[in-house]
């Protein structure tokens, strides 16, 4: 008995031995580094890592494509910024543009190098709170703009005819209580009809070439969009009688 008992555990202990020899071969021989030439693992954190990635050749691999092989397109508005990830050593810029045909929507605007939710985009900032017109890719995360550059409402989205504009020129007091607070400006025609004169300027500041004209009959040469006037030149009202006689 005693001759079969130690035969028993000698064959448990090869066995034993036998397994962890085999698991070791199997499981311990996975290199600890990619073979060279082999693409890297890439992990993605939905909340974070398409934030990191975007605007880089990894987001375009499996978004977009080439650059060349996309469609540009134009956009016109006012730039503005937000902020993100709020009290935290991550807060930073949020970039927006406000569209000029439709105020109440926009798009975001993707920074350049760094995608780290804190860095700011120096070219972005430079434009801040101004009209722009932006050439860019529109990608799933927002526009990757190509170009950018100063915009001038007088110029117009599209191709208007000029036409002279006469009456009284007028102002109300708009965005009353908030920082922005300003005059608004209207023009009475002679048929009582009504225009409102878009400002060259800030909207808490008083336009430089409609203010001194205010309360006074006024003709202006401007573009007629959507119910209002974006003038281009201004100046005291003269009746055809004294226009030809001059």
């Amino acid at each position: 008995m005693k001759a079969k008992s130690i035969f028993f555990l000698l064959l448990v202990l090869c066995l034993s031995l036998f397994l962890s020899l085999f698991s070791t071969t199997a499981f311990g021989t996975r290199p600890s580094s990619p073979a060279s030439g082999s693409m890297p693992l890439i992990t993605l954190n939905p909340g974070m890592d398409n934030l990191a990635l975007a605007g880089t050749d990894v987001f375009r691999l499996f978004n977009a494509g080439p650059k060349e092989e996309m469609k540009t397109k134009t956009y016109t508005g006012f730039l503005t910024v937000g902020a993100q990830l709020m009290c935290t050593r991550s807060e930073g810029p949020v970039y927006y543009l406000q569209f000029y045909n439709d105020e109440q929507n926009g798009i975001k605007i993707l920074k350049h190098g760094s995608n780290a939710p804190f860095v700011h985009d120096l070219t972005l900032d430079s434009y801040l709170l101004t009209k722009v017109t932006i050439v860019g890719l529109e990608t799933p995360t927002g526009v990757e703009y190509l170009k950018i550059m100063p915009f001038d409402c007088r110029l117009g989205p599209k191709d208007v005819v000029e036409t002279v504009f006469s009456g009284y020129l007028f102002a109300k007091l708009d965005n009353i209580g908030d920082k922005s607070e300003g005059p608004s400006y209207y023009l009475q025609g002679f048929d009582y009809s009504e225009f409102y004169v878009a400002k060259d300027c800030q909207l808490w500041e008083n336009d430089p070439k409609l203010h001194p004209l205010l309360n006074t009959k006024v003709t202006i040469t401007g573009e007629e969009e959507d119910g209002r006037i974006v003038y281009k030149t201004i100046e005291p009202y003269k009746p055809q009688g004294e226009e030809k006689e001059k």
